[in-house]
């Protein structure tokens, strides 16, 4: 039997509530994407909520994943841990089910700043 599917309905926000939120608990919200394009794609605000995990590199170039040392430095650098760590993932089967009326509905959030290009 498969689960019922949630009736979303579309919901008034209060202009810059998302982001405040964001910026009181970064940890239990570490990204928001807000749209700030006209027409239909306007509507879809993604707000990343209750993450399971992360991965950084630190100055050294050590990779971690929640604190513990996935890359050390020089062996391979931050995007071998990060297909390390997707792979690992796709393996577990971790991701969840799309739900037609939703445009984003789970999955991962990834910042690459400019210093990876240096890598």
């Amino acid at each position: 039997m498969r689960a019922p599917v949630p009736h979303i309905e579309p919901v008034e926000i209060p202009e810059g509530a998302l982001l405040r939120l964001a910026g009181l608990y970064p940890d239990r919200y570490p990204a928001l994407l807000d749209s700030a394009a006209s027409g239909a794609l306007s509507q879809t605000t993604l707000l990343a909520a209750l993450p399971r995990g992360s991965l950084r590199m630190d100055a050294q170039g050590v990779v971690r994943a929640d604190g513990e040392v996935r890359t050390p430095a020089g062996q391979g650098g931050f995007l071998a841990g990060l297909d390390a760590a997707w792979r690992e993932a796709r393996a577990l089967g971790t991701s969840s089910a799309p739900t037609a009326s939703l445009p984003f509905t789970g999955g991962w959030s990834v910042y690459l700043g400019y210093e990876l290009a240096l890598e």
